[in-house]
This record gives C-alpha cells, sequence and structure tokens, in this order.
C-alpha cells in the first residue's frame, strides 16, 4: 500500500486573487511542497535527487477542483504515490478541510538526467521507500481530443521568460504554465468563472530568456490552450469552468 504524507496549510492574502480563492499557481505550489516535505521526510528529497544528477518533471497533470480554498482556510493536502514502473510514476494529491476534499490532483511524474536533458530510470530505493503499486504501463491523465485543434486562436498573449521563472531543474518552473494559460483568459472572464477541472500536458522545456506565447480557443465554458515558443509547443491544457454567480464587486 502506498506511503501516504498529510501536511497542514493556511491559505494566505499573497496566494489568492481579488475573490479570495486561492490561485491555481498557488494551489500547485502548496501542493507540491507536500511532496517535497515527503520525500525530504522518506531521505529522498531534492539534495538527495540532486546529488545523483538528476531532476523530478512533470509530464501531465489533473486536477478536479469541488471548491477552492479561501484566505485564512487552514487545509490539509494529503499525497502519495499510487503506482509506478521503472520510468514513470502517478502522485495523487488531496486538498481537505474539516474531513471535505475540495481539490483532488494527480500528476505524472519522471526524473530527467540533468545533463543529457533526457529521461532515465527511477532508482530503485526511491521506489522501495515510497511503496507504490508496481504497474508495467502507467496511465497516461490526458488525451489528445482534449487539445486545441487548427490555428484559429480566440486571443494570443505574449510573456518573456524571467530569470526567477527558473527553477532548480534549470527550467521554468510548472506552477508558470497555470498562470499563462489563465491570465490570457482576461479580467472579466476570470472574475466570473471558476475553474472545474483542468489537464495539463507539459510537451517541451522552456528556458531562460524564451519569450512564450499563450494562446486559447474557447467554446462557452471549455477553454482549450497552448503555450509555445516560435513553432514550439511547450504545454497544453484544457481547462472547464463554472460561471460565478456571487462575484464580489470590485473595480478593475
Amino acid at each position: 500500500m502506498a506511503k501516504t504524507f498529510t501536511t497542514e496549510h493556511t491559505i494566505q492574502y499573497y496566494e489568492a486573487d481579488v475573490k479570495q480563492h486561492v490561485t491555481l499557481p498557488m494551489l500547485i505550489n502548496i501542493s507540491l511542497e507536500a511532496s517535497t516535505q515527503q520525500a525530504a521526510s522518506l531521505h529522498i528529497g531534492e539534495e538527495e535527487v540532486h546529488s545523483r544528477g538528476l531532476g523530478w518533471i512533470i509530464l501531465e497533470s489533473s486536477l478536479d477542483i469541488h471548491e477552492m480554498p479561501r484566505v485564512h482556510d487552514t487545509v490539509t493536502v494529503k499525497t502519495w504515490v499510487e503506482e509506478a514502473n521503472s520510468f514513470f510514476s502517478i502522485r495523487h494529491f488531496q486538498v481537505i478541510k474539516d474531513d471535505d476534499v475540495m481539490v483532488e490532483i494527480k500528476m505524472l511524474f519522471a526524473l530527467l538526467d540533468m545533463v543529457s536533458r533526457k529521461l532515465t530510470r527511477i532508482p530503485d530505493d526511491f521506489i522501495e521507500v515510497l511503496e507504490p503499486k508496481a504497474v508495467k504501463r502507467v496511465k497516461r491523465l490526458a488525451n489528445n481530443d482534449m487539445w486545441a485543434e487548427g490555428d484559429d486562436w480566440d486571443h494570443v498573449t505574449e510573456y518573456a521568460v524571467r530569470y526567477n521563472d527558473i527553477d532548480t531543474n534549470l527550467h521554468v518552473n510548472n506552477s508558470h504554465y497555470y498562470e499563462w494559460t489563465t491570465d490570457a483568459l482576461g479580467v472579466d472572464f476570470l472574475a466570473n468563472h471558476r475553474p472545474v477541472s483542468m489537464v495539463v500536458r507539459f510537451e517541451h522545456e522552456i528556458g531562460v530568456r524564451d519569450t512564450v506565447v499563450s494562446r486559447y480557443q474557447k467554446d462557452e465554458l471549455v477553454t482549450k490552450h497552448q503555450i509555445c515558443t516560435g513553432d514550439t509547443v511547450g504545454a497544453q491544457a484544457n481547462i472547464v469552468w463554472q460561471k460565478e454567480t456571487d462575484v464580489p464587486s470590485f473595480k478593475m
């Protein structure tokens, strides 16, 4: 049975939007911090991983959002690695308040050789301490019919990659992809809608000094996104939205 880990976190004002809901990038960071803490507690944390010339990367993620945590909410983040084979693993996260699961997240992880920048095998001792179910084939979280088609975009926004966007794996931190996809939708849409599910596939690394383009196609309450550098698609996303009925009054 997979080894679980739990930690508590209180949502701070700087982690939230104007509606006092935690933002998607911060939700991802808070969840990943729980996995970082679990790895450290099992002596396979960042220092150990980097000492072997390796780095964890996320290939895909899926989110089911029943309710977004709000400012001052104290939530429990629960995480475990459900299944793994020699190259891939699926990590689960639950964000819980008062025994209610507010958010469920799954992420498909792999290990990157920091020199060759290619995927490499997960060390046996990592698997042993995490105790996931051993499988021959790890099921993908996304399928190809989720993505945008053609070259007709509702909106295109350009962003410059900044020094502080780069993490210890020497590429853009995953949380920025969530920021770029949602920010491109604009203030009016974001103020009047909330995400209920999201699937992301990370295709190619994006580095410092790159310029990225965030573009999307919108079909009522479904938006399909691409994050690109030049002709290369760095990531794709599919978000299902729900219209808000209790939007606060504020000037933007």
